[in-house]
C-alpha cells in the first residue's frame, strides 16, 4: 500500500492519502482516524414516507431511528466515531434533483 501526504491542508493537517482515495476528516475535530460503525439506506419515493434497509437488526419496514436526510428522496447514512474526540457522527449522502450531496451530521 503506497501512503503519501496530500499537500493540501485540511484544518491546520496533512491529510494522508493512501491508493484507495482521500481520507475523511472529523467535523468535529479535524482528525482522520474516524470508525464507521452503522450504514442506513433511507428509502423513500419523492415525498413518501421514509423506510430504512440497513445493516444489523434493520429490516425494509422498519421505522427510521433517525430523520432522512433528504427531504424528498432516497439517502444513505454511514455512522463514525473519531478517536480523537468523542464525537459521533453520520456522513450523509443525499440526492436532489439529480445531484448528489455530501453532509455531515451529528448523532446524539
Amino acid at each position: 500500500m503506497t501512503k503519501h501526504l496530500d499537500p493540501t491542508l485540511r484544518n491546520g493537517m496533512a491529510v494522508p492519502v493512501f491508493e484507495y482515495g482521500d481520507a475523511l476528516t472529523c467535523p468535529g475535530c479535524g482528525s482522520v482516524n474516524l470508525h464507521h460503525y452503522h450504514v442506513t439506506a433511507y428509502n423513500r419515493a419523492e415525498d413518501d414516507e421514509t423506510k430504512s434497509v440497513g445493516s444489523g437488526a434493520l429490516s425494509e419496514d422498519e421505522p427510521v431511528q433517525l430523520e432522512n436526510p433528504s427531504r424528498r428522496r432516497d439517502a444513505v447514512g454511514v455512522r463514525f466515531t473519531c478517536e480523537c474526540c468523542p464525537g459521533r457522527f453520520e456522513l450523509c449522502v443525499i440526492q436532489h434533483k439529480g445531484t448528489t450531496y455530501l453532509n455531515w451530521r451529528t448523532v446524539v
